[in-house]
């Protein structure tokens, strides 16, 4: 994928690849091996709000998940960005399917998990002291604006 600053313009983070298998190079240092690393667009990789962190998607063997710094998250059936990082920078929001159900949605803020909804959008925001994140869902025919508490 294409190079993603940091805020604090210092560092710089891109997939890359090598004999058929990707990884994320961060600072010049490469990180572990993947099928594949990040999707289709450029909310794949996320630095936190400090740069201290990165984030990004990655796939082994049909399973996608998040790593944040060298943590692999929990499994998804497909990740959908953006990521998004709280304003403390030490938890990492994204919308993802299945894998039981690939047509339906959820949001995932560290190790918790939204209720399942028929469409999620892909805007996420936290809230300033970084305990809750909000966002838009719809289930059936009723749009609901969600408020998760992720602390």
């Amino acid at each position: 994928s294409s190079p993603h600053f940091s805020p604090d313009s210092r560092r710089v983070a891109y997939g890359a690849m090598k004999a058929q298998r990707m990884f994320i190079v961060v600072d010049a240092k490469k990180s572990e091996e993947y099928a594949i690393v990040g999707g289709v667009s450029r909310e794949d990789i996320a630095f936190s709000p400090d740069s201290r962190q990165v984030a990004y998607v990655a796939s082994n063997k049909g399973e996608q998940f998040v790593v944040t710094g060298n943590k692999k998250g929990e499994v998804s059936g497909s990740v959908d960005g953006p990521l998004v990082f709280s304003p403390d920078g030490q938890q990492v929001a994204y919308r993802a399917r299945g894998p039981s159900n690939y047509y339906k949605w959820f949001v995932v803020v560290g190790n918790k998990k939204s209720e399942e909804f028929d469409h999620v959008w892909p805007r996420l925001v936290f809230n300033a002291d970084s305990t809750k994140v909000a966002f838009g869902a719809l289930k059936g025919d009723e749009l609901w604006w969600k408020v998760m508490d992720v602390r």
